[in-house]
């Protein structure tokens, strides 16, 4: 895909991917639902994604506060001073 490409399953390239098959009414009316749903599907699957995203980098940052408070404990590290 090139950079100026919107992301597939946006409004946008689904008007775009219409326009380029130069449908009959009655095809574009048929394609439009299926096209619809496969959008909405898209959309659902990068909330998900963006959800679990989140969920590990907490999960991460969590883990390396733990570890710096560990390391501080263990050692008797001051914390640094900005």
């Amino acid at each position: 895909m090139r950079q100026s490409e919107p992301l597939p399953g946006t409004a946008f390239a689904i008007d775009r991917w219409r326009a380029r098959l130069h449908l009959t009414p009655d095809q574009d009316e048929k394609l439009r639902p299926i096209m619809q749903r496969a959008d909405n599907e898209l959309r659902n699957l990068r909330a998900v994604d963006l959800r679990e995203t989140e969920g590990i980098l907490d999960r991460a940052r969590q883990m390396l506060e733990d570890w710096k408070q560990r390391l501080k404990q263990s050692f008797n590290v001051p914390e640094p001073h900005d």
